[in-house]
């Protein structure tokens, strides 16, 4: 069964660079789909296969067609991580439900500026505020992530929530740079990962690389 998780927070939080790493992360094992379905994002990405191509298959009656048609619209980014970018007709929450119940990846991960109520999880991305800390709740479905975190920030972090510490290379990232993630940011993802899955993973002997959209 497809599991869905929507990235939302405030234009400039940081909820590219948290869906890009996620994604890349989770198709280390799992058939994963990323969707730009952030109206901020558009016109930053190249136009790969935009979510029109999505919309443009659902008149398929056979499912079995559809799901294929999908999956062989979507820019292929490595062997398990599939990619579609966003148009200025974003998909609604219906459509989004309909592409869900295909079932063609394991994962769908929406870089998104709406809540979606059929979400499996709902990851929130903030900056070390405090009002806006208080102001968002995290329970097992809804996750908090502090983006550019330091350790000299004024409040507390809850234990179930998640931090990644500011880096200089993650401010280029989801332009394709690629990025290292410091030791303290791949322990964080990694727990983010195992929360997600249920599964716990082995440790890596080598430091990642992740690089959104790999080669193109």
């Amino acid at each position: 069964m497809t599991k869905l998780i929507t990235v939302t927070g405030r234009s400039g939080a940081g909820k590219t660079t948290v869906a890009a790493i996620l994604a890349e992360k989770l198709s280390e094992k799992y058939i994963v789909c990323l969707v730009d379905n952030n109206r901020d994002n558009i016109n930053i990405y190249s136009s790969l296969s935009t979510i029109e191509n999505i919309k443009l298959y659902f008149c398929l009656n056979d499912k079995a067609s559809c799901c294929r048609a999908i999956k062989e619209s979507a820019a292929k980014l490595n062997k398990n991580l599939y990619f579609f970018s966003g148009s200025n007709e974003l998909l609604t929450k219906d459509e989004i439900q309909i592409f869900k119940e295909q079932e063609i990846f394991e994962y769908i991960i929406l870089d998104s500026g709406i809540n979606v109520e059929q979400s499996d999880f709902e990851i929130t991305v903030i900056n070390p505020n405090r009002r806006e800390y208080e102001m968002t709740e995290s329970s097992d479905k809804n996750i908090i992530v502090i983006n550019r975190y330091a350790e000299n920030t004024e409040f507390k972090v809850d234990a179930k929530d998640f931090k990644l510490y500011f880096c200089p290379e993650i401010i280029n990232f989801p332009n394709g740079f690629f990025l290292t993630l410091p030791e303290e940011n791949e322990k964080e993802i990694k727990k983010l990962i195992e929360k997600i899955t249920g599964e716990r993973l082995k440790n890596s002997k080598t430091r990642p690389k992740f690089r959104l959209f790999g080669g193109i």
